[in-house]
């Protein structure tokens, strides 16, 4: 079997920065970057993309995120965490 050569070149290049950092976090960081679930997509969730999709919701948001979002995130933290971050931060 032939061994592939490699150019002195690819020793190189370092790791991306990404990877730096999902290796410094340590062996129970999980990385949320790729990957497909194990099971269906939940039928709550299909229904919600479908509803966002029919009311036109198919764009990027705003940097900041939607701000109804936000607004729940807030009143969850507050409820549910008992601590308060506005929907400003």
């Amino acid at each position: 079997m032939n061994e592939i050569k490699f150019s002195e070149n690819v020793s190189r290049i370092d790791i991306s920065g990404i990877r730096k950092i999902f290796e410094a976090a340590g062996s129970n960081a999980i990385n949320l970057g790729l990957g497909q679930p194990d099971f269906d997509t939940p039928e709550h969730i299909k229904a919600a993309a479908i509803k966002a999709i029919n009311e036109g919701f198919t764009g990027y948001t705003v940097g900041p995120g939607i701000p109804e979002l936000r607004e729940a995130l807030s009143h969850k933290f507050q409820e549910e965490n008992g601590f308060s971050v506005s929907p400003q931060e």
